[in-house]
């Protein structure tokens, strides 16, 4: 659990979550429907702008969120 010091400590920490909340909610279509195509479809956004989601979280935590291949996503 995060230790916060301050209020200001608390308001960066909602900040960078609302941040990232497009970024989340890409990447939680594209786990339900194993597909980058399949989840820019249900979201009706371009591939593209998923694909730019799940890299930009992605780089953010430092790892791979997924396995992806030319089958889908896993």
């Amino acid at each position: 659990m995060t230790q916060f010091t301050s209020n200001k400590d608390v308001l960066h920490e909602r900040s960078e979550i609302v941040d990232y909340w497009l970024e989340f909610r890409s990447v939680v279509f594209v786990a339900k429907y194993r597909s980058i195509s399949r989840a820019s479809e249900a979201l009706d956004v371009h591939r593209a702008t998923v694909m730019r989601h799940v890299d930009t979280l992605e780089d953010h935590l430092g790892f791979s969120l997924f396995h992806r291949h030319h089958k889908g996503c896993t």
